[in-house]
């Protein structure tokens, strides 16, 4: 779960009782493939039938198994519950409580040192606060750039569906999919060519190589009532707006690097991606295409 918690984090779950989830809760399961183990993972989606789709915070979707190896739980494998609006202050909480644990460390050792050398006590010990204030300052703005990163450039998926598809042999090989997305409160103003998107889909020639992909940016992005197409139409996102974009998605062959595109297979599961550039958060979300793949077919 990092960047959301570090290895070593002591976090305090509810136990879970059928207490009421949401998005963005996260929760201690069991792994349903892997009996013994348990896994710590945030609520994606809740679907229809309150099947539960986990994914893990890390921004590198291939970094961690989720939602995207083993498909959706069911409620009885949750044992353990931290509602989303208690996750930030769980999580400042306990990296703190750690820091001080060290830095009180650190003192008490240095402390040891003097009291049995007896030389230059008044000295060291001016050095030592001045050094652990110092060292509590840096961590502390640290820990405020962190927090940032973690809302600056998150996307939530409204709507996706299929507008156009293209087939050449019996086979798509171009797609274009209306996205209506927001920014999340907490983001700042982005300029919408920083904000970056891509597709990434299994590699057909050699499925143990790097996966093919599709990418671009937001700069064609339209308010809610364009068409997602419109390099013109606005400059900047704004956290808490409404916005759409037009991606396609298309073969890209490129034998001599073992490259591809992604459009759309029937029935696999593609894994979209918004990132800010230069950092800030990651947002991953599942692009599941059915049997029939038609202008019209909503994957989000």
């Amino acid at each position: 779960m990092w960047p959301t918690f570090a290895d070593g984090d002591e976090v305090l779950f509810e136990s879970f009782n059928d207490q009421c989830l949401e998005v963005g809760d996260i929760v201690v399961a069991s792994h349903p493939l892997k009996s013994n183990i348990n896994i710590v993972k945030r609520i994606a989606v809740i679907d229809k039938n309150e099947r539960i789709h986990l994914e893990g915070d890390n921004p590198d979707p291939l970094a961690s198994e989720d939602g995207h190896n083993f498909g959706p739980i069911n409620k009885a494998d949750i044992y353990a519950l931290l509602p989303k609006h208690m996750i930030q202050g769980v999580q400042l909480r306990t990296m703190r409580e750690r820091e001080l644990e060290d830095d009180l460390a650190s003192v008490a050792i240095s402390a040891l040192i003097i009291f049995i050398a007896m030389v230059l006590i008044a000295s060291v010990i001016s050095a030592l606060i001045i050094s652990t204030m110092s060292t509590l300052l840096r961590e502390s703005e640290n820990d405020s750039a962190d927090t940032k990163a973690i809302l600056y450039g998150k996307v939530i998926i409204i709507d996706a569906t299929i507008t156009s598809v293209s087939e050449s042999s019996g086979e798509i090989d171009s797609t274009v999919i209306l996205i209506a997305f927001e920014m999340a409160p907490g983001s700042p103003v982005i300029e919408d060519e920083k904000m970056l998107w891509a597709v990434f889909c299994p590699n057909e020639k050699t499925p143990t190589n790097d996966r093919w992909s599709n990418y671009g940016n937001l700069e064609a992005a339209t308010t809610a009532s364009g068409a997602g197409g419109d390099v013109d139409a606005i400059d900047s996102l704004t956290p808490g707006g409404t916005y759409m974009i037009a991606i396609t998605l298309f073969h890209d062959d490129n034998p001599a690097t073992d490259e591809g595109g992604c459009p759309p297979n029937k029935g696999e599961t593609h894994t979209l991606i918004f990132a800010l550039e230069g950092g800030g958060s990651a947002s991953s979300w599942d692009l599941r295409y059915k049997q029939n793949i038609n202008e019209g077919t909503q994957l989000i």
